[in-house]
């Protein structure tokens, strides 16, 4: 059984999407027993301004990056008091491309989860028009949260399979760490239209989790005909409060749960999607 998680990591840059998503973050993690920890990237630019005659350098201005101080410190002490829970941030220069950045905090963190806002359709903010590529980049379980969603516990999950051996120790660790929501599990697996029923790869699939997580918790298993894999993951999540994907980049999810999947449900979903990277 994986180890009790401990940290969530929300990317922040003040934008109406990273202040919902940290807030989230946040009741998140009182309900989990986790601590917060926000994360705010400053892009600096290898060109810092224009050579003056005297052979001097300009420096470059940024207002935000002078005031980010006491405007972060105001809204981590916010969600510290209004939540009860330990919160910090860090605040970082990077001249890569921000998912890059990004990653590269990440991976160089290691939180047990990060949480990152995203404006689905929409461009606005860099975090927020950036969250799909860090999907696709991090190492560690990425939880994306649409602007304007609420809060709510995460009650109903729905699991998307192609059947991956990585999917027992990850369900395994989400039951974990949502065990204080006591949540209803589904785990979906979708069919192409015409591809025949394989029953004993399903049979044996389940037969896994029953030995695995049997005696403590009901998983429900379904399978759907279709080959409009986002559409209908999107149809499923009707009154459901999470939807989790394994973004692996090769055999099966090549061809069907592949990285367009992530990238459209990413812009229309209404609902808290968790990517977990393969061997994260």
């Amino acid at each position: 059984m994986a180890t009790q998680l401990r940290r969530i990591l929300c990317p922040f840059d003040f934008s109406n999407a990273a202040v919902n998503a940290a807030t989230f973050a946040a009741q998140l993690a009182k309900d989990t027993d986790m601590e917060l920890l926000l994360l705010y990237i400053h892009q600096q630019v290898l060109w810092q301004g224009i050579a003056p005659m005297d052979g001097g350098v300009f420096t470059y201005h940024n207002e935000l990056a002078q005031e980010m101080p006491n405007r972060i410190e105001a809204f981590v002490e916010s969600l510290r008091e209004t939540h009860g829970i330990p919160c910090d941030y860090v605040a970082k220069r990077h001249v890569e491309q921000l998912s890059i950045a990004l990653a590269e905090e990440i991976q160089e963190g290691k939180p047990d989860l990060v949480v990152m806002g995203t404006s689905g359709a929409s461009y606005g903010s860099l975090f927020t028009t950036n969250t799909y590529q860090v999907a696709r980049k991090t190492s560690r379980p990425l939880l994306m949260i649409p602007k304007d969603l609420a809060y709510k516990p995460l009650q109903k999950i729905i699991y998307g399979t192609d059947y991956h051996s990585d999917n027992v120790s990850h369900i395994g660790e989400l039951l974990q760490w949502t065990a204080p929501y006591d949540p209803q599990l589904t785990v979906v697996h979708i069919r192409k239209e015409g591809q025949a029923t394989d029953g004993e790869s399903f049979a044996h699939f389940q037969e896994k989790f029953r030995n695995e997580y049997g005696t403590q918790h009901t998983i429900q298993y379904r399978c759907v005909v279709g080959n409009d894999v986002p559409g209908l993951l999107h149809e499923a999540m009707k009154d459901w409060d999470l939807l989790v994907l394994l973004a692996k980049q090769y055999g099966f999810f090549e061809n069907f749960f592949h990285r367009s999947t992530i990238r459209r449900l990413s812009s229309i979903a209404r609902y808290p999607l968790l990517i977990y990277p393969d061997k994260a």
